[in-house]
């Protein structure tokens, strides 16, 4: 015997239920249905797309693997970077990509820090198909030296005229990246 099974959904909310069918002599077989919507869902890996530790002028590159990880096949037709100023995307496969659920392709990113601190940028993954396009979050944290000195503060008290007194001022880089000491000067 053959038992046909319709669904017709009266929300968006998924579904899930066990069917029961019971045979003579109390048999029971069990069919569990389940109702997931298809829907169009890209994942990056990783997941924000961080650069870091970098120094000013320095350019590092990075694979991403895009994901899949919706229901519904997907057409990739490009990739890019919203804004451009840090980052920028170096390698891509050849589009259009047909991406079916849970299948991935890789995409080459690069970072190069203009200046210190953090940066942000959204990788702009554009289909064919509806939504139109996805973003993945793309960070760069780039390194900075930090001149710490101490004392902060040197009281010579009453030096007489034609003495000398000498004081230590401990000049160091607490921050990430390389420090040279361009000058020091005296202002009155």
């Amino acid at each position: 015997a053959e038992i046909s099974v319709t669904y017709a959904p009266d929300d968006e909310i998924p579904d899930i239920g066990t069917l029961i069918i019971t045979g003579s002599s109390e048999q029971r077989a069990e069919v569990i249905l389940n109702s997931v919507p298809p829907r169009r869902e890209l994942q990056c890996v990783p997941e924000p797309i961080t650069f870091g530790g970098g120094a000013i002028g320095q350019t590092q590159t990075m694979d991403v693997q895009v994901t899949n990880i919706g229901t519904l096949d997907m057409t990739i037709t490009d990739m890019q970077i919203e804004q451009g100023s840090f980052f920028a995307v170096t390698q891509t496969p050849q589009f259009d990509v047909v991406l079916a659920p849970e299948d991935s392709t890789t995409v080459t990113l690069s970072f190069t820090a203009e200046t210190g601190g953090r940066v942000d940028d959204t990788l702009r993954i554009i289909i064919s198909e509806e939504p139109g396009s996805f973003g993945c979050l793309v960070e760069g944290i780039v390194a900075l030296p930090l001149i710490e000195v101490s004392p902060t503060r040197i009281d010579f008290g009453g030096v007489e005229q034609g003495e000398t007194q000498e004081r230590e001022i401990r000049v160091q880089n607490v921050g990430a990246a390389p420090l040279s000491l361009e000058s020091v000067e005296f202002l009155r």
